[in-house]
């Protein structure tokens, strides 16, 4: 589909939603569902890319296509014909350098409606929406007094440029911290209901359900959901803190459970794999993996990108109202910003989606600050809210970009079209030097891998493949592979 044609449809719908908000400010149930189709279409437009993203989608699209031949066995390469190095999670053999929650669900998305770009990102298209819903739940719940703030908070969830484009599989960590974000919001939402003591039990249970799946979408980091529970309770009931440590460690233990089934069946079955990808989870705190560097303030200055320039000037001025006026549903608040802040600003290893968990407290922090700040009914006070609404919609344009056409996606498509006119799209095929080898292995049967082979390398192909092919990029073949008959060149140009 044209890109002008696309990006105009995207504007005109978006537009068409704000206005049936604005003039239904006062019916909060309309809104809400305004709000929610709004994030939804962001969402799905952002989908429709039609190829694979380099950093970490189409990994994670590879995986989970092997899955579904065999849930429990990731793969990313299906067969063992060449030696591999299971260090290098980008081109091994076992795949465990994420859980397999994630994984698995895109697996059954792509089983149900087929290997394509959609079904892979059919489950983040709905979970992100649903983690606007329970942004709004969350809110109404901290804050009952003032339902302006839930519907203003997953607003600028809605439309915020980073969770759109993490949801939609554009940057690093994508599908997997888009679920996690998921099962922290669920979480919250359960704490945060305030039932009555007699159904405190169900409470945990819930809680050990959705934190089990959570720690089966990203390891320990899903444990936040029983810390978020236990400054909960011990913030606004009346209990001592030893019961809510005994909430805390209970809940942590029987969440980590069936996570510890599923590593004791990969120290089993794939023992070396995982002693190596659990070391380099440990490093990610004292090493930085991969050039993923950054200053302690590292977080604090992608705050701006992140959500509004304007949010340094709203969190100090939350601080400063906290210390005046102390409110248990803004203490609660500041720890779900602060606290991720903090543990991951002190990891040498700096990834943005890491602060993914604290997005919806900040959206929270936002719609409070709109809110109050509009109410105070000052020409100042509703120019900066007016420019905190401004910054927000640009980034969320600047960030869809839906005009925009990736130039690295045409390369691709058009790479691997040429591949499957000119090789059998079946997996007794292989294509070497191919600077799309796992989007190849995705769209097609065939057997691809990165780099110029070697000749021991070649000889094993010819004895296991009845097709070799290799891919020329700028004449950069060595004079032995062009003179050989048996291997297929396909030219080709970026």
């Amino acid at each position: 589909m044209n890109p002008v044609f696309k990006g105009a449809a995207l504007i005109a719908i978006s537009i068409f939603l704000l206005w049936i908000a604005y003039n239904n400010n006062k019916k909060p149930v309309q809104v809400f569902w305004v709000i929610l189709i709004l994030g939804f279409t962001f969402r799905f437009f952002v989908s429709l890319d039609p190829f694979l993203h380099d950093w970490d989608e189409r990994y994670h699209a590879l995986v989970a296509k092997n899955l579904m031949d065999d849930m429990f066995r990731p793969l990313l390469h299906k067969s063992v014909v060449f030696n591999y190095d299971f260090k290098d999670w980008t081109n091994n053999y076992i795949w465990l350098h994420k859980p397999p929650l994630s994984l698995w669900f895109m697996a059954t998305s792509m089983e149900l409606f087929g290997v394509n770009e959609l079904a892979l990102r059919l489950p983040s298209i709905i979970v992100s929406t649903l983690s606007i819903a329970l942004t709004y739940k969350i809110a109404i719940n901290l804050y009952p007094e003032i339902k302006m703030i839930g519907l203003m908070a997953m607003f600028f969830q809605s439309i915020n440029g980073f969770v759109i484009e993490i949801s939609g599989g554009r940057i690093p960590t994508d599908h997997v911290d888009t679920l996690l974000l998921f099962w922290i919001e669920l979480g919250v939402w359960i704490a945060v209901r305030q039932p009555s003591n007699r159904r405190s039990l169900n409470k945990i249970f819930l809680i050990v359900i959705v934190t089990t799946f959570a720690v089966l979408t990203k390891w320990l980091v899903g444990l936040f959901i029983p810390f978020l529970l236990f400054c909960f309770e011990y913030t606004f009931k009346n209990k001592s803190i030893y019961i809510n440590l005994g909430q805390f460690f209970i809940a942590g233990v029987l969440s980590i459970i069936i996570p510890t089934l599923w590593a004791v069946y990969l120290i089993f079955n794939y023992p070396i794999e995982f002693s190596w990808e659990q070391s380099l989870n440990t490093r990610h705190f004292y090493e930085v993996i991969e050039e993923h560097s950054g200053e302690w303030w590292y977080y604090l200055d992608r705050a701006r990108i992140h959500w509004n320039e304007c949010i340094y000037v709203i969190f100090i001025l939350f601080i400063y109202k906290l210390f005046i006026n102390t409110n248990k549903s803004d203490i609660f608040l500041f720890i779900w910003i602060v606290v991720p802040y903090t543990l991951f600003s002190a990891f040498a290893t700096k990834m943005n989606g890491y602060v993914l968990i604290s997005s919806p407290a900040i959206f929270i922090l936002i719609g409070k600050f709109i809110v109050e700040g509009w109410a105070k009914n000052k020409k100042t006070w509703r120019m900066l809210v007016g420019f905190v609404l401004f910054l927000s919609l640009r980034y969320c344009i600047e960030r869809v970009k839906p005009f925009y056409q990736n130039p690295n996606g045409i390369d691709q498509s058009e790479a691997i079209n040429k591949v499957k006119s000119v090789i059998p799209n079946r997996s007794s095929s292989i294509v070497f030097n191919n600077p799309y080898y796992i989007e190849t292995m995705f769209y097609t049967n065939i057997v691809s891998r990165r780099g110029i082979p070697t000749n021991s390398e070649i000889n094993t192909a010819k004895k296991n493949f009845t097709n070799i092919s290799i891919m020329n990029e700028g004449d950069n073949l060595p004079e032995w592979i062009l003179s050989d008959t048996t291997i297929q060149v396909i030219n080709v140009t970026r």
